[in-house]
């Protein structure tokens, strides 16, 4: 009922998760027939045309915009056009990144955007969307857009220009942005639901640090993606949404490497020398901003290197895995996204006035859901598996139990306490306690799976011992040398062996022997040894691997029996030594649990 009932959460999570993603789609597929209406309202216009720039150094010029001019730090640039349309509340809308902003209309400044002291520069821009209102009298005079940036990659970078009414450029700006995003908060609420599902795998250390990395990288790529994309749709000052944006951008290749390390492996250790490089590259970025050494923008360059070598990591690896098997599906949401990230340059090239990130998100979603899924997938096999291991390790149990209390062996005890009753009662009183604690000892192997401790399974050592002391009389002995009694075993894993040297090793071909029981503590370990001055046997009847592997059927030998069942519930592992008329030795050793 218990398996059941996780079954039913298990799948109830799955259909959540899809049914969102179908709603996802279907706006998506709305969106992509409908964004390119609102791009191009009537009452917004693209004003590329007409302008002319001057530069600080004295050089100027005719353009189109967008364009990308040659610009010293700090030098300021200054476009100037004329104001030709007559309607009333105009103003004109344009994105900067990292560049100082002022707007003047016939000579008087209307707009200027705000700067921060961020310790390496006293007016450090930030990057968003600037809405300028113009004078109602505007129509006829010079407009003047003056730019200037303390970073050598964002100068002279020259903006498209949208012209409307303010209220039809604000609505077309969030009618633009309106499916980034919803993207990004649904990329932070599937890294939440992966969060969620990482808490449902904690039994699963595999599956929980891929959800749990997975879910991580999630929250900060869409943390990253809507505070980098600055519009009206966000409810913080710039300044902090970019602190919020770098803060995002590092941490992400840093669960984004912990995840592939996790789901794939790594190669080389190179994803752990990155995820401490990308580490050490955060710390010493906001060291140097607190000392006012250089900022963030200024040194994000590095992680940004870094990333792009995480990637190139990544790119390998599932390249790798690829070649040994790895099925399509784990990877082609991978595929999609370097397509779709390919398809976002090419349109970034072609019409980059007009980009908002539309296909490099779709593959970021498809990515992250692509791998969201498989986690799901591999928890569902892992729990089919290990509910398939515990039903074999109740058939070898069940094997192992009837295999000690077989028809011959009952008669046999029983015959020698009916012949004790009448000879030796007292013995006969001892030895049906032995039985009795032997059989309960086998049906309760049934009812428990857990491990129980070495010192309960010497019990039934010894009371199996003592019912084949006592038939075998004078022919046979057994030793015990107990040393440490207090690691955990699983049922039936040392009595089969004794069973299998007084009545196979030791019984065929001599008239006496004897049987040795030892434990001892090792450094990493604890082992037993079950050793007998028996015949012997050739060691390769049993198969060379010290763990078994074989199938269901193969499970008919009380020592594969063992050291399946050993492997299996403890880790441990079985050695086999033994010579034709020497005698035989059994090792088993089983790792000490933190």
């Amino acid at each position: 009922m218990k398996e059941k009932r996780k079954s039913k959460r298990k799948n109830q999570l799955v259909c959540g998760v899809g049914i969102l993603t179908i709603v996802l789609a279907l706006f998506w597929i709305f969106t992509m027939f409908t964004q390119a209406k609102s791009y191009f309202g009537a009452a917004v216009q693209i004003w590329d045309e007409g302008w002319s720039y001057e530069a600080e150094s004295g050089r100027t010029g005719i353009l189109q915009l967008p364009e990308d001019i040659e610009l010293d730090v700090d030098e300021k640039v200054v476009l100037r056009n004329i104001i030709r349309a007559e309607e009333r509340n105009l103003g004109i809308a344009f994105q900067t990144t990292y560049q100082r902003v002022q707007v003047n209309v016939d000579g008087t400044m209307v707009y200027e955007l705000a700067t921060y002291n961020t310790g390496a520069h006293e007016e450090a821009p930030t990057c968003g969307w600037n809405f300028v209102e113009l004078p109602q009298d505007a129509y006829g005079k010079e407009i003047e857009i003056i730019l200037s940036s303390p970073y050598k990659v964002y100068t002279g970078i020259l903006p498209s220009i949208k012209l409307g009414t303010m209220t039809s450029l604000l609505i077309e700006n969030k009618e633009y942005y309106r499916y980034s995003y919803l993207i990004d908060i649904w990329l932070i609420i599937l890294g939440v639901l992966l969060l969620v599902g990482a808490y449902h795998f904690r039994n699963n250390e595999k599956n929980f640090k891929n959800s749990l990395f997975l879910g991580l990288t999630a929250i900060m790529t869409g943390i990253w993606l809507r505070t980098g994309t600055i519009n009206q749709i966000i409810l913080i000052d710039y300044y902090r949404a970019m602190t919020y944006s770098f803060i995002a951008f590092y941490c992400m290749p840093i669960f984004l490497s912990l995840f592939y390390e996790s789901y794939l492996g790594d190669l080389y250790g190179c994803l752990k020398k990155l995820r401490v490089a990308c580490i050490i590259s955060a710390f010493l970025s906001f060291l140097l901003q607190i000392v006012g050494v250089a900022d963030l923008v200024q040194m994000v360059w590095f992680s940004q290197a870094l990333l792009l070598l995480i990637c190139v990591t990544i790119v390998l690896i599932v390249m790798r895995e690829y070649r040994k098997g790895l099925c399509i599906r784990n990877i082609w949401g991978s595929i999609v996204l370097v397509f779709m990230v390919i398809v976002e340059f090419c349109n970034t090239y072609f019409s980059p006035a007009l980009t908002s990130g539309f296909y490099a998100r779709t593959g970021i979603v498809i990515f992250f859901m692509q791998l969201g899924f498989d986690i799901v997938l591999q928890y569902e096999k892992t729990e089919q598996d290990n509910a398939e291991k515990r039903r074999m390790l109740q058939s070898t149990r069940m094997h192992l139990m009837l295999s000690q209390i077989q028809p011959h062996f009952i008669f046999n005890t029983l015959g020698a306490i009916r012949i004790m009753i009448k000879t030796n009662p007292d013995m006969a009183y001892s030895m049906i306690y032995d039985f009795s604690k032997c059989l309960r000892a086998n049906l309760n192997s049934l009812e428990h799976e857990e491990a129980i401790l070495f010192a309960e399974e010497i019990k039934h050592v010894k009371a199996y011992t003592n019912i084949q002391k006592i038939r075998f009389a004078d022919t046979l002995e057994v030793a015990f040398d107990i040393q440490v009694d207090g690691f955990l075993v699983p049922p039936l894993s040392i009595q089969p062996l004794v069973g299998n040297a007084i009545t196979h090793w030791l019984r065929k071909g001599k008239d006496a022997g004897c049987v040795t029981i030892r434990s001892r503590e090792l450094e990493r370990e604890f082992m037993v040894e079950i050793e007998d001055n028996g015949v012997g046997f050739e060691t390769k009847l049993l198969g060379e691997d010290e763990i078994y592997q074989g199938d269901e059927e193969d499970l008919t030998s009380g020592i594969n029996q063992v050291r399946y069942r050993i492997y299996k519930s403890v880790q441990g592992r079985m050695e086999i030594k033994s010579a034709l008329g020497k005698g035989t030795c059994v090792t088993l050793f089983f790792p000490k649990m933190r």
